[in-house]
C-alpha cells in the first residue's frame, strides 16, 4: 500500500495525474462527439430511405389527377399531391443541411484530436 501511495504521488508531483484525468476528459468528450456524429449520420440515411422509397414514386405518378365526376374535389386532392411533393423538396433541403453539420462534426473531432495532442 505504502507503494501505491508513493507512486500516485510522484505521478501528482510530475503533474501526471493532472494530464491522465484531461486525456480522460478528452476521451470521453470525443466519444460522445463521435456517437452525436453517427446519430446525425444515421438520420440522413433514413431520410435518403424515405425519398428513394417507392412512396415517393407513387404519389408523383398521381400528379395530375382528374376525375369526370368529381372534378372539384380532384382539382384539390392533385393541390394536396402537389403540397405533399414540394415537402419532398424541403426534406431534400434538409438533407443536405444534415451532410454539412455531419461534415462539421468531422471537422470538430479533428480539432479536438489536435487540441489533445497539444495539451
Amino acid at each position: 500500500m505504502p507503494d501505491i501511495r508513493h507512486k500516485i504521488k510522484i505521478f501528482e508531483d510530475k503533474g501526471l495525474a493532472e494530464k491522465l484525468i484531461k486525456q480522460v476528459n478528452f476521451q470521453k468528450d470525443k466519444n460522445k462527439i463521435q456517437r452525436i456524429n453517427k446519430l446525425i449520420t444515421d438520420f440522413y440515411k433514413e431520410i435518403q430511405l424515405l425519398m428513394q422509397s417507392n412512396i415517393v414514386a407513387d404519389l408523383e405518378k398521381s400528379k395530375n389527377f382528374s376525375s369526370i365526376e368529381v372534378p372539384n374535389i380532384a382539382t384539390k386532392v392533385d393541390r394536396e399531391v402537389n403540397k405533399t411533393l414540394q415537402m419532398k423538396d424541403k426534406i431534400e433541403k434538409i438533407a443536405a443541411e444534415i451532410t454539412t453539420s455531419s461534415n462539421l462534426m468531422t471537422e470538430y473531432l479533428k480539432d479536438i484530436q489536435e487540441t489533445m495532442l497539444l495539451s
